[in-house]
């Protein structure tokens, strides 16, 4: 990645230099915390639209793989 210079877009330093930054920075504490109860809580929440997401998707590439 380094000898490609890869950006992801004109205002951004490439890949390399944003992930050589990061590395060079100490490690911190997490910020947020979730028990398990709500960890469980968003999963439950968020369930019905990963399916209807996922759905969405196969029926995208579906019609995609199949056009006439």
């Amino acid at each position: 990645m380094a000898l490609q210079q890869t950006q992801v877009a004109s205002t951004h330093p490439p890949s390399s230099e944003r992930i050589r930054f990061l590395a060079g920075r100490p490690p911190t504490s997490a910020r947020v915390v979730l028990t398990q109860e709500q960890h469980d809580g968003i999963d439950r929440e968020l369930m019905p639209l990963e399916r209807e997401f996922a759905r969405h998707r196969y029926d995208e590439a579906r019609s995609r793989l199949y056009r006439r």
